[in-house]
């Protein structure tokens, strides 16, 4: 009997240790929240979670195939006035409660609004909240993704506007897991030109002849009295 109790317990230990632990380790993890820092002494630390996009740059540019980087972003509400480029390497993990130690939570979401600022009007139009283009080996996990669309009417450009939640081409060894993406109203286009006029419809043809007219009295012998002339024919159409 003690030898299934050892395993659980064991099993219990070790689960908590891995929970606990950072699989990155702390150099390779960032920490994020709305309205973070962006640069300085210990910027990105648990004590001074950053900027969303200045972590996604300083990630960026170090991470690699045997030493991933993990963005960890607190819950709350981030404003994005530019696109979220994805890259390589980079792990993206939502719901984290900075107020408990950065433990996860299902009691608030992490969730980033993509405005319509800063849409990309050189062909084709467009409006991104995230995009990965030719990169592998990045997650996404945990996050709710809007992308703020367009009231009837609204045309930022002559061509209209497309809206992607997350763009991604070219792209391989990914995953995105537990996360919501909204994408608002594409934009319209503009009016079609005018339709070319008709043409003028060609000459009616000629009218029939019109029908003798009799008079309204007869004769006693049934001849006719003052018979009248036939009438005009109709105008042509």
């Amino acid at each position: 009997m003690r030898l299934p109790t050892l395993r659980l317990a064991i099993g219990l230990t070790l689960s908590g240790f891995l929970f606990a632990q950072d699989p990155c380790g702390e150099g390779r993890i960032w920490y994020v929240k709305p309205g973070g820092c962006t640069g300085g002494a210990g910027c990105g630390s648990r004590t001074n979670p950053a900027d969303i996009y200045w972590a996604r740059n300083q990630a960026c540019a170090v991470a690699t195939p045997a030493a991933p980087h993990v963005i960890r972003l607190a819950t709350g509400n981030y404003t994005l006035n530019n696109t979220l480029e994805l890259c390589s390497n980079v792990y993206w993990d939502g719901g984290y409660d900075e107020s408990q130690n950065w433990k996860k939570t299902n009691a608030s979401n992490t969730i980033l609004n993509r405005t319509t600022n800063n849409a990309e009007t050189s062909w084709p139009p467009r409006l991104i909240g995230m995009r990965g283009v030719n990169i592998s080996n990045f997650q996404i996990h945990d996050i709710v993704l809007n992308v703020q669309g367009y009231a009837p009417g609204v045309r930022p450009t002559n061509h209209g506007m497309s809206v992607y939640g997350i763009y991604l081409a070219g792209c391989s060894n990914y995953r995105i897991v537990r996360c919501e993406v909204n994408a608002g109203r594409g934009a319209d286009g503009a009016n079609g030109p005018n339709g070319t006029p008709g043409g003028n419809s060609g000459p009616g043809g000629n009218g029939g002849n019109g029908a003798d007219r009799v008079g309204v009295c007869l004769t006693s012998s049934g001849t006719v009295a003052g018979g009248g002339a036939g009438g005009g024919g109709g105008w042509g159409g």
